[in-house]
């Protein structure tokens, strides 16, 4: 009976033994893929490693919380690429607006010393004294001499109010684009005729185009055009797209504006006879960080934001050396 008892409390000891063998062996297996798995999530936390989580586990919960870690990194890196696409982006739009300001800065500066060293001499209403007078010659300075007579003193105050608008503008742009993306704008959508629209634009645009000896063409309808929209941001739009023309469709000296209307849309097109857009570059140039030639400026980029808070299109088309055409397409508004 004492042999059968003791065997007993063998084989009940043994099994106890191999159950707590195996218990440990799974609680340092546990462990280590634990410890793993903090290791690689402060690795990834310092920047030392990047990449997701690979935990070869049998482990469910291991296995669950290993997939939920790797879901947060996911969301990290997609937002850290977003912060580093917009940190290069902030960055490139200081550089080009301090690129921008200056110019216009070097020539405030230098036409403030003459008026200032011209007043300081009492020589306004002498008769004048030479001095170097600052013209802007593109992106370079050239230095004349000649007498600062009162015609050449009211030359440079113009140049400085140029210049100052010019400025003024640049930083209106800047802000406005900023509150766009930002979403702080506030759009009061409603039921407008671009007709008197588009009628009211050129009207403004029209001094301007008789004294660039422009050939305008003009093909808007009669009958309304009704479209749920925001009437000064559509305006906005109009003015920079003819901005655009005007400077860069100068050596064509030809403006079209057109309106037309279907069961679908209402479209407004912009067209002028400059040196065009390059194929790779046609959607670059509503990008505010481009810079290079045509829509260097932040106008093109307003517009097509401008657009899209609107739930309307804006797109170019263009072939080098023949010119561009943009379009602005809107759904149509039901008659009613």
């Amino acid at each position: 009976m004492n042999i059968w008892m003791m065997a007993g409390w063998m084989f009940v000891s043994l099994c106890l033994f191999s159950l707590y063998l195996w218990e440990r062996r799974k609680y340092l297996h546990l462990h280590r893929e634990l410890l793993y798995l903090d290791e690689r999530l402060r690795q990834v936390r310092q920047g030392r490693e990047g990449g997701y989580i690979l935990v070869p586990s049998d482990n469910p919960a291991i296995k669950s919380m290993a997939a939920e870690v790797n879901r947060m990194l996911e969301k990290y890196y997609r937002q850290k690429t977003d912060y580093d696409r917009t940190r290069r982006s902030m960055q490139q739009v200081l550089t080009n607006v301090s690129h921008d300001l200056r110019t216009p800065l070097t020539v405030l500066k230098g036409y403030s010393e003459m008026l200032q060293k011209e007043t300081r001499r009492g020589e306004i209403q002498g008769g004048g004294i030479p001095q170097n007078e600052i013209r802007e010659k593109g992106t370079r300075q050239e230095h004349l001499t000649e007498k600062a007579s009162p015609g050449n003193l009211s030359e440079m105050a113009e140049k400085i109010y140029q210049k100052a608008d010019e400025m003024a503008s640049l930083m209106e742009d800047f802000f406005t684009l900023s509150k766009l993306e930002s979403g702080d704008s506030i759009f009061h959508i409603q039921k407008i005729n671009l007709v008197r629209v588009c009628h009211e634009v050129l009207l403004d645009y029209y001094n301007l185009l008789e004294e660039k000896q422009f050939h305008v063409d003009i093909e808007i309808p009669e009958e309304p055009c009704h479209v749920m929209a925001d009437g000064e941001a559509v305006t906005r739009i109009l003015k920079n797209l003819l901005d655009n023309a005007v400077k860069y469709g100068d050596s064509g000296q030809y403006l079209a504006v057109r309106l037309s209307q279907n069961e679908e849309n209402v479209q407004i097109e912009v067209e002028d006879h400059g040196e065009g857009i390059p194929v790779e570059d046609q959607e670059r140039i509503f990008l505010r960080t481009y810079t290079k030639g045509r829509g260097s400026g932040l106008g093109l980029s307003i517009a097509r934001n401008l657009a899209g808070q609107m739930q309307a299109d804006l797109f170019v088309h263009s072939k080098k050396g023949r010119g561009a055409v943009f379009r602005l397409v809107f759904n149509a508004c039901p008659e009613k």
